[in-house]
Formats: C-alpha cells, structure tokens, sequence
C-alpha cells in the first residue's frame, strides 16, 4: 500500500461562486455507478451538478437489501441551503406515493417534488438521508451530507495522506493493516481515495492520532487469511488516548468497523456491513459518538465501558446483532453511558429467542445486555432517552443475568422512545439472586399506547417503573408540494 508523508495542507475540489459552495466529491476506482439513481446538488443560484452515484452489490446475506446505493458531498452551511435534486435512470415520475425520505428526526430537511423529480434542501451538514423506493427496498439510497469545513489541524501536524486515485490502494505485506507510526498525527483519506485494507495504531502511541477525509475503507480487501491475531476489526485506533476518527465511509469489515481507545471521537462516519459479526463500533471509557450512520449486521455500538456518549446517530437495522449491546460473555458492562437523539430507519431481525426457553438470538433487540459469566459485573446508572424506532421489532429489550453469573442493573432509565410500531414479542429481562435489576420507563410508547408491565417477562429480582403517558413526537420532516 503506496503512502506519502506530506505537509498539511488540505485541498478542495470545490465548485466557489458568490451564491454558494459545495465540494463535489470525486470518483472512487472500482466501485460501480448506480444505474438506478441520478442525485444532483447546488447551493445558492448555481446549476444542479451531477454527484457521482454508487451502486455496491450485498453478496454476503441477501434479505431485502440487494444494492446499496450511496452518494456524498460537502457544503458550507453559511452560504445556505444545499438542495438535492433525485431522479431515476429509467425516468420513473418521482412522487410522495413512489419514494420517500424515511427520517423523521432531523431539523431543517424540507421534501417537495418538482417535473417527477424529488427535491431535498438541507440546512445543516452532517445528516445521513435514507432515501428508500416504496416498491423497491431492495435499491436504497443513502445521501451524505457532510460539511465542507473540517476539523482545522496544527500546521506542524504530520500527516499520512491517501491521495485520490483511480486505483485502490491494496495491502501488499504479509497482513492487510497499515500500522500507523507513532510519530504521525494525522490519517488523509481523500475523496476519491479508496482503501483495501485496515488501518491500525502502532503499540506505545503517545499522541493522539486523527483519522479523517471523505474516502472509502473497505474492511475485508487484501489478505483474508493468516494466523490467529489477523486483524479483523477495519479501522482501529485504540492505542494511545483522545484518538478521533471524522469523515470517513467503511465498507464490510470481518468484525468491528472501527474500535477506538479511551477518550475517543467518533464524528460523521458512515458503517456499512453485511455478514455475521460484522458490528459497528466499540469505544473506550470517557468516548463521544455522534452524527454517524449504521448498517451492519451485528451490534451497531458496543456499550462496553464507562461514561460514553451516543447522540445524532442514525440505525438501519439488519437480522443480527443489537443497536445498543451492553455485554456480551466475561465483558462488564459499561457504566454512566447517555443514547441520546438517535433514529432507527428501518428493522429486519427474522428471530429473536428466550434464554429461559433456550432459543438462539437472543441479541436481536433494540437493547441488549448477554449473559454474565463473571461475578460482580454491573450496568450503572444509564440513560437512554429520545429515541424513534421505524420497523417493528421483535424485542424491545433484552437482559439476561441468569444463565451465568448474573449481573446487577441499576438505574437505567430509557425515556422519551416512541415505537412506531409495537414489537412482536415481549420483552425480557431476568436476574437471579443475590442480583437485581432496577430498570425505569418513562414516557416510552409502543404503537399507540404507553409501555406497560405485560410488554414485559421477568424473572428473579427485577423492579420495573413505568410513568408519562405522553406519546413522544419526534416527526419534524416538513413535507410540501411545489
């Protein structure tokens, strides 16, 4: 894997006028152009300039995804508005019955329809917008908007920089992992660069590292074999403290998308996957991860240590794994975490079991905590609050501290959900002496009513508090016609 170790400077393709700005991204090698989606963009009194389009095909679990479509580009909030123009390859007339933007927790996104196109103004960077055919699920489009400032670098800041380039760089030592020297501050992945491979912080960093751009990681190129410590996780950055990872798209990681160490930042990333134990993220103590996009097919965020934070994140939700998993096996879960202001677009899960009645799955829920085998583990003092869930799920939660060890759970409090749709099946949480869990609902709705006890089995010493009858409203997308 060619790299250059350059000044900072950061250069931008960016179409400038008086009337706005926007940086139109360029094209990654290999990846082919969607044949379904046309997505255009402006600001100001510019023209609508064409974005280039991806088509990726899911080749690892084919369930109702079969291409996923992706498109991004920057702009400068100050200058305006960007506005979005979405047409289809084969001319199909664009309309609120045909398509539809499916978030509904975002401030300042506007949707009108216009000549059979669909139009999108966005105020704000830094939104992740799932666009979705009302008769074809199986082609979505997502559209990243990101901002055009970034997070401004020491001029003395040492940088790795992958340059765009109409190849890939590919891994070419005996393991897939860039190891990043410890006396470079920054990792440039550029737009229009696309990387086959992992990248990896080096053993005694004492800096914090930056991993930043518009570029592409795909997590399971180069070298898929090799001894046991293979690298599986994409892109890793968990040595040393204060890392931060901003920008950046992966694709198809074996396992995590991205691990980062204590006192991480997480900003505006963008994780898909599809096979088995392909999870999103996992964080250090005293993390922040926001603003980001999750489809994976495993647990989207990994809870596993104290005091971290999750806000403005959006979840596409496939058939395994959990949205927020606590605990898995010997790990303690992680204690003082806020959830805050997230959106679950859309649910798959096909199965969801019972420990008590010995069925598999039993991580396929919104929240998840797995069974102890090591005593004295506690979940402390949590909160998860202003949630919105589309697609039904199957289990709301789902903690089991009685197959092992068990496990106390004080004071979680979840409010401020709405579930659009009431899950399938009811929720479990089980403890067994001399543990207890103390969970408190307030203001969580299911469908059109109120949580109550009977969503709920329970088993051992569990206490569960109900209170608020007010059904959360967190539709904000202001739709008209032209």
């Amino acid at each position: 894997m060619k790299k250059s170790i350059l000044p900072v400077i950061i250069l931008f393709a960016i179409i400038i006028s008086a009337s706005g700005q926007v940086k139109y991204y360029r094209q990654l090698p290999e990846i082919p152009l969607s044949q379904v989606f046309k997505v255009e963009v402006r600001q100001g009194k510019n023209h609508f300039m064409p974005l280039f389009t991806y088509s990726l095909p899911v080749t690892e679990r084919v369930l109702v995804t079969k291409n996923e479509h992706i498109t991004m580009f920057g702009f400068e909030p100050e200058a305006g508005p960007a506005e979005i123009r979405i047409t289809t390859a084969d001319g199909q007339r664009l309309d609120r019955n045909t398509i539809e933007l499916v978030n509904r927790m975002y401030d300042g996104v506007s949707v009108s329809f216009s000549d059979g196109a669909m139009l999108l103004k966005v105020n704000r960077p830094k939104k992740q917008l799932f666009i979705r055919l009302k008769d074809d699920p199986a082609n979505p489009l997502s559209i990243f908007a990101d901002p055009l400032a970034e997070t401004p670098l020491p001029t003395d800041a040492r940088v790795v920089r992958f340059a765009a380039s109409t190849r890939p760089y590919v891994q070419e030592n005996q393991y897939d992992r860039f190891t990043v020297p410890n006396d470079v501050d920054v990792v440039y992945i550029e737009d229009g660069a696309l990387i086959k491979g992992t990248i990896h912080t080096d053993a005694g960093r004492s800096t914090p590292l930056r991993i930043m751009g518009q570029g592409m990681v795909i997590g399971n190129g180069g070298i898929l074999h090799g001894p046991s410590n293979i690298p599986y996780n994409a892109v890793v950055a968990t040595k040393g403290t204060g890392n931060s990872i901003e920008g950046i798209i992966v694709m198809k990681s074996r396992h995590f998308s991205m691990d980062i160490g204590e006192e991480g930042h997480i900003d505006n990333v963008k994780l898909f996957g599809y096979a088995y134990n392909n999870d999103g993220i996992v964080a250090g103590k005293n993390s922040l991860i926001e603003n980001s996009f999750f489809k994976v097919n495993d647990d989207h965020i990994k809870l596993y240590n104290d005091s971290i934070t999750v806000r403005n994140c959006v979840f596409y939700v496939q058939t395994n794994g959990a949205v927020l998993q606590f605990a898995w096996n010997r790990v303690n879960p992680g204690d003082h975490c806020l959830v805050e202001d997230c959106e679950v677009v859309a649910v798959e899960y096909q199965g969801c079991g019972d420990p008590l009645e010995g069925d598999g799955g039993l991580a396929h829920c919104f929240i998840s905590l797995r069974e102890e085998e090591a005593d004295g583990n506690a979940l402390i003092n949590t909160t998860i609050r202003n949630i919105l869930i589309q697609g039904q799920l199957l289990r709301f939660i789902g903690i089991n501290g009685h197959s092992y060890k068990g496990i106390d759970v004080d004071n979680l409090v979840i409010e401020n959900v709405n579930v659009l749709l009431p899950p399938a099946m009811y929720s479990w949480v089980y403890t067994k002496d001399p543990y207890s869990a103390k969970i408190f609902f307030k203001n969580v709705v299911f469908g059109d009513r109120p949580a109550t006890g009977s969503d709920f089995k329970t088993g051992g010493n569990v206490t569960l508090s109900f209170d608020g009858l007010n059904k959360p409203n967190y539709e904000k997308i202001r739709e008209y016609e032209d």
